[in-house]
């Protein structure tokens, strides 16, 4: 389980929106206590120091930090050969042609993605 920070925004492992209330200062299991669920259903939920709802097991319970979405879009070249080239931008697509290949298509695409995904 990666680390928590409960500086950031947090959620349950199955997207369940949880706000972090309290870290107790005693020593216990189950010292951070959040808020989890909607508006038309919340719980107060007790977590050990890394977030799990259960000692020994992965629930869906279990806290983790929302992950960070990004989007970024980029411009690709398209070449009769089956080959494409990937530019930040359409003036950087349009001032880069590989020699004897003939560029069918330049084609702005968004890609949206989270911090680490397809890594796992």
């Amino acid at each position: 389980m990666k680390p928590l920070d409960l500086t950031k925004p947090l959620q349950t492992r199955d997207g369940r929106p949880a706000k972090f209330l309290h870290k107790l200062q005693c020593v216990c299991r189950y010292p951070i206590v959040c808020v989890v669920g909607s508006a038309n259903e919340e719980h107060v939920i007790h977590y050990n120091s890394s977030g799990s709802a259960q000692d020994h097991c992965e629930t869906s319970a279990d806290l983790i930090n929302v992950p960070v979405k990004h989007v970024r879009e980029y411009w690709v070249n398209l070449y009769d050969n089956e080959t494409a080239d990937i530019y930040n931008g359409r003036q950087g697509a349009d001032n880069s042609r590989p020699c004897k290949l003939k560029r069918l298509a330049c084609k702005k695409i968004t890609i949206e993605f989270v911090d680490n995904e397809g890594l796992e």
